[in-house]
């Protein structure tokens, strides 16, 4: 009786007619399916029926409607729950769960209306997670969950209000506790999916305003890290620091500059006196450079550029005008040291005109050639050309700067070397920059099944780590991204190492606390960071999650979770990445392997759910003639039950032993008067 449900099943599954018809939840069809999958999920150790029930499943949750998604929401996916974590090892109904849970929770998240009910069939899945017979079940509910969240493909949150339901709904605490207590796990892939987790449905900030004039200059001086430079020494009270002017002030500093400048440019109309000013403020801080409505206030009284006699409409232009003023001057100029002054003043304002004007592919091919120049390494400029590189926020560029910076020719991470450009504000927006961008990369790229990922992703967080420490070493406590480097450092220790996320806990609570009692004061809220809503879940939550899932997961995640004894000098995670594959892949020779035993008198004998899944419909069909199918000699439809094309239902014809009927293409064609060479599509019987 299996044998024959399960070959009705497969042959339903196979049919795209019968498909569409099933997954219209008012039909006669899905309610008996839908009752009949029931008693097949909650049937004891058939592993055929098992096999065939969620192979139909999973291809009818491809492209259904809500309520066929809703409708499974109650009863069918607890059973297959259920039927997952019984389980003992790896096979193929472990990994058609878990297919058929990460598939019918992305179809979901197209309706708002289902996603308490998805997250209440995640709550459900993580209870049941400490049951589950092998590690690598337990990683790929966590990455089901984390690629439900977060779509991979588009980069966007699934839903909006996703956060909302974890973060204030009592119900739905369990999970995000969950999650936070994989962070322990010994495996860096399973932390990695975790983290993603709890990062997308925490990251729910609204943007900031930039307004350069509530910036405030309190406080002058600031402290900075000086001294013998190690990571057991850096966030000590003892720690030496020494005083420098403190980021926000020379803000100000800079930015009542920029407000001379302009308004003596409008005076006295002096285009070369402005483009050096503005290329020397550029290329040290180039946020203090805005021509927004807020600073046009301060240039000439509010009025447009017109009202004081200049040849241009927009306060921006002004850049395009100093740039054309300079090229002339460049011409006439005589000494050749002038005119490479000159030369480099026209690309300083040329890209910052493209970055302002969102022209970036413009900026970055004049600014890729100097960025790569050796020779001009440890000036201010070549740090702006870097920025200016930086600012495409391809993962290629990214990566190319970090090898500018790192390298001992430049010097710029050797703190034993004097480089006065490591103090300016243009070095530091660089750094986050390459932090933030990595970081984005690290948690949204898509985890495919191959080992080159997993190394593209130690690579990028071995970037992110090394850039967000260097930040915190050589920035003021309170400059701007402060905060927001000690968030991605933090971060990437806990993808790093799994027992070192205790022990910086405190260490980042105390530190954040020092930064926010100047940070809001003197940026007036202005930055923010992506990462605070998780690092905050990790310093109020992490011992209660420890606590209430730590005996639930021993099976997976030991109590006692192993440290690693190699040297300190390179992260844990960097150097191991002890991660598990996504899915099972089957080479070519095994796949033929097991379609050779099931040709033989043993195919009864082996386990059909540890076949893979390649041969699942040779596996329900295994004893049983070909099923009948007709196909369509125009459009290549099959259909085992009807004689009609699924993509156009008009016109058929018996002809013989075949039948004609009319496709889609045509009836386009009837309908467009094309003759009637190409009328009628032949079914084929096979």
């Amino acid at each position: 009786m299996s044998a024959a449900i399960a070959v009705v099943l497969c042959c339903v599954c196979r049919d795209p007619l019968l498909l569409r018809t099933i997954q219209d939840p008012e039909g006669e069809l899905w309610k008996t399916l839908l009752r009949t999958l029931r008693i097949f999920f909650a049937a004891g150790k058939c592993e055929l029926v098992h096999l065939a029930g969620l192979y139909l499943l999973h291809v009818s949750l491809v492209g259904c409607g809500f309520g066929f998604a809703e409708s499974l929401a109650d009863e069918v996916m607890p059973l297959m729950l259920d039927l997952l974590a019984a389980q003992r090892r790896d096979n193929t109904i472990t990994e058609l769960s878990l297919m058929c849970l990460g598939t019918w929770a992305q179809t979901a998240h197209r309706y708002g209306g289902l996603w308490p009910a998805v997250m209440k069939i995640f709550n459900d899945a993580a209870s049941l997670s400490g049951k589950l017979g092998t590690h690598h079940a337990f990683s790929q509910l966590l990455r089901q969950i984390s690629v439900t969240f977060f779509d991979t493909r588009t980069g966007h949150l699934r839903v909006s209000y996703v956060g909302l339901l974890i973060n204030h709904s009592e119900h739905n605490f369990n999970l995000a506790r969950f999650l936070l207590a994989c962070q322990r796990s010994n495996s860096a892939g399973d932390r990695l999916a975790a983290l993603r987790s709890i990062f997308h449905s925490k990251r729910i900030i609204p943007p900031a305003t930039w307004h350069a004039d509530r910036v405030s200059s309190r406080f002058p001086l600031d402290r900075v890290y000086s001294g013998d430079l190690r990571d057991g020494d850096l966030f000590s009270p003892t720690a030496p620091r020494s005083l420098v002017n403190s980021d926000a002030a020379r803000f100000c500093q800079l930015r009542d500059r920029f407000y001379r400048e302009m308004q003596q440019f409008c005076s006295h109309k002096n285009y070369q006196t402005l483009s050096q000013a503005l290329s020397t403020i550029i290329v040290e801080d180039p946020a203090v450079v805005t021509f927004s409505h807020p600073a046009s206030l301060h240039f000439h009284g509010g009025r447009p550029p017109t009202m004081a006699d200049l040849p241009f409409q927009e306060w921006d232009d002004v850049l395009t005008v100093c740039i054309t003023a300079l090229e002339r001057t460049s011409e006439r100029s005589v000494s050749q040291p002038h005119q490479a002054e000159l030369l480099l003043v026209i690309r300083v304002l040329t890209t910052f005109d493209h970055l302002v004007h969102q022209r970036w592919s413009e900026a970055v091919a004049i600014a890729k050639p100097i960025a790569e120049d050796p020779t001009a390494t440890s000036s201010e400029s070549h740090i702006w050309f870097c920025y200016v590189l930086a600012c495409s926020s391809r993962l290629a560029d990214i990566t190319k700067v970090y090898t500018i910076l790192s390298s001992d020719y430049s010097g710029y991470f050797d703190y034993e070397r004097d480089i006065p450009v490591r103090a300016t504000a243009v070095y530091r927006a660089l750094l986050f920059r390459i932090a933030s961008v990595c970081m984005d990369a690290v948690l949204c790229i898509p985890l495919e099944d191959t080992m080159r990922t997993w190394y593209k992703l130690s690579y990028l967080l071995r970037i992110t780590h090394s850039v967000a420490l260097h930040h915190i070493i050589v920035a003021p406590m309170n400059a701007r991204y402060s905060l927001a480097m000690l968030d991605i450092w933090f971060l990437s220790c806990t993808l790093a190492d799994a027992q070192e996320v205790r022990d910086m806990m405190d260490i980042v609570k105390d530190e954040r606390t020092k930064i926010r009692q100047r940070h809001n004061v003197e940026w007036n809220h202005m930055i923010t960071s992506a990462g605070e809503n998780t690092v905050n879940a990790f310093i109020v939550e992490y011992d209660r999650a420890v606590e209430q899932w730590s005996t639930a997961l021993k099976r997976h995640i030991p109590i006692m979770p192993h440290r690693d004894t190699r040297s300190s000098d390179e992260p844990q995670a960097i150097a191991r990445w002890d991660i598990y594959l996504g899915t099972r892949t089957p080479t070519r020779s095994q796949i033929d392997a097991w379609r050779g035993v099931l040709r033989t008198g043993n195919a009864r004998l082996v386990s059909w759910s540890d076949a893979p899944r390649e041969l699942l419909t040779e596996i329900l069909l295994l004893d049983y003639p070909d099923v009948s199918e007709y196909t369509c000699g125009s459009c290549g439809t099959s259909s085992s039950v009807s004689k009609r094309c699924v993509n156009g239902l008009t016109g058929r014809m018996d002809i013989g032993e075949t039948v004609r009927v009319t496709t889609c293409d045509d009836a386009r064609n009837m309908k467009l008067g094309r003759g009637q060479d190409n009328l009628y599509g032949i079914y084929e019987n096979v």
